[in-house]
């Protein structure tokens, strides 16, 4: 325990915030319930408001496509693998088919399953922040807790991730803060349960959406990075000190994952489908292509000199080059949170949040034209940890200008603070609710034809109707996006 003490417990942010902590002592007891509850609120609002409305009443796509999958575990019962997800998996059909079976399969309830599991991320997140920086100090820890969960749930990408009904990728993001939280406490206790539960949850992660697998990566690039990093300070590695224990972990998550290992080695195609096509895409196009990609996901997080010279006005334009997933003051903000981590880098906590980050970024950066609502979502992982470095950027700005006009910080740096999430908050509302509803784009995403033509071929079924679809051989079952709208609402006798 002593030994772990290094992650921050003596780091100079630790004394800032300490004297910091005296001005606002009254109030230290209820910090905590008062900043998440106040961050699980503003998660309700921007996830119910207008949620019969926007997005559309009409399924999405890769809606359909889980949907369809759930409707049929709930007919002819649960299976280990569904191929026509493609990059999908189980465990997201198991939850939707158990929520249908509660309460219907109408489309707007599974939309509150998302927005349920969403309100959850943001309270995981504020938890997991809170462990992570629990050793530099108590007021450090519940301003970065505080001001990350309120970030990601008034952000863009929560609004996108959370308001339609994809759990397969939804769940990646709370189940990443899970298992992290878990893995953290495990590291601050030496408990071997924590450690056996956090490798409880890694090993469901093979039963969910492909980028989610870039976690284990993440984990062993962190602790071999860590140690390496012990032997320069000649200090003991997280390896040294819970060798045994991680051991655990990854034999709990082996386990776990042994019946997905065991299909795999009989039906490798089924999972190499999506990361060959896409390894042949990218060699097709070359190798300036895989260089562009990176460039792009670089971009979007605003870590791109030519997106803060292009004098854009419309923060949200989704130009390749020049977009972003947030508003220009969080994307200065996230670059020097950035800035801090690696100056930090020797301390395990932000080492850690460079390696979740730069790790959990990889699977857009390795896809074609990951940009906007793609960037969402395969990064999905790397969701919560952006707005960690966010909020990393503004507590330390504003231990540099406390350490030179403390009075003044002291009496106007919460309502500072309070400014630049509600700025956030209404770029994130502007776009989300006046639009984005109004683009050609969404109403193409959102297509009323299909629910028309299931509905259709409902009222017109009999017993000795057969209908037909043609596809073609080898295809995409993403080739016909329609047949997943009429897999998940057709009810007829044909």
């Amino acid at each position: 325990m002593e030994k772990f003490k290094s992650i921050g417990a003596d780091s100079p942010s630790s004394h800032t915030s300490n004297r910091f902590a005296k001005y606002w002592k009254p109030i230290f007891s209820y910090l905590d319930l008062i900043l998440v509850s106040t961050a699980i609120t503003v998660a309700i609002f921007f996830l119910f408001y207008k949620i019969g409305i926007v997005p559309p009443p009409y399924p999405w796509t890769d809606e359909s496509a889980i949907a369809a999958d759930a409707v049929e575990t709930l007919l002819n019962g649960p299976r280990l693998i569904y191929p026509a997800q493609l990059a999908g998996g189980s465990l997201a059909v198991y939850i939707e088919a158990v929520f249908m079976a509660l309460f219907g399969r109408g489309l707007l309830a599974l939309r509150v399953l998302s927005a349920l599991l969403s309100v959850g991320l943001v309270a995981f997140t504020y938890v997991l922040t809170r462990t992570m920086f629990a050793k530099q100090g108590k007021m450090f820890s519940q301003l970065m807790a505080g001001l990350t969960s309120l970030w990601l749930a008034s952000s863009v990408w929560f609004l996108s991730m959370g308001r339609v009904a994809i759990p397969n990728f939804l769940l990646v993001a709370p189940m990443t803060v899970g298992c992290l939280y878990l893995l953290w406490r495990g590291l601050e206790t030496n408990r071997l349960w924590y450690f056996i539960l956090s490798g409880l949850m890694l090993g469901l992660f093979f039963y969910g959406y492909v980028p989610g697998l870039f976690l284990p990566i993440a984990l062993v690039v962190f602790f071999v990075a860590e140690w390496l990093m012990s032997k320069l300070d000649e200090r003991s590695s997280l390896i040294e000190m819970h060798w045994r224990q991680l051991i655990g972990l990854a034999v709990t998550a082996t386990i776990v994952a042994l019946p997905i290992f065991i299909y795999f080695i009989r039906n490798p195609e089924i999972f190499l489908y999506r990361p060959l096509f896409v390894l042949k895409t990218s060699q097709s196009l070359g190798g300036q292509q895989v260089v562009q990609n990176l460039v792009t996901t670089l971009a979007s997080f605003g870590l791109s000199p030519r997106w803060f010279l292009t004098g854009k006005t419309n923060w949200m334009d989704f130009d390749p080059l020049t977009a972003v997933i947030f508003d220009p003051l969080t994307a200065v903000l996230f670059l020097i949170g950035m800035l801090v981590a690696i100056a930090r880098l020797k301390q395990p906590a932000y080492l850690f949040l460079l390696v979740w980050w730069a790790t959990m970024t990889l699977p857009a950066a390795v896809s074609s034209a990951s940009v906007g609502w793609k960037l969402m979502h395969r990064a999905v992982g790397a969701e919560s940890v952006t707005f960690v470095l966010a909020a990393l950027g503004l507590v330390t700005l504003g231990q540099w200008l406390w350490s030179h006009w403390p009075r003044f910080i002291s009496a106007t740096g919460p309502l500072v603070a309070v400014a630049v999430l509600v700025f956030a908050g209404i770029n994130s509302y502007r776009f989300y609710f006046a639009d984005w509803p109004n683009r050609p784009e969404t109403s193409g995403l959102f297509n009323e034809n299909p629910v028309r033509f299931a509905d259709w071929l409902t009222a017109h079924a009999t017993p000795d109707t057969v209908y037909v679809f043609p596809t073609r051989p080898g295809a995409s079952p993403t080739a016909r996006p329609e047949l997943f709208t009429v897999r998940y609402l057709y009810n007829g006798q044909a």
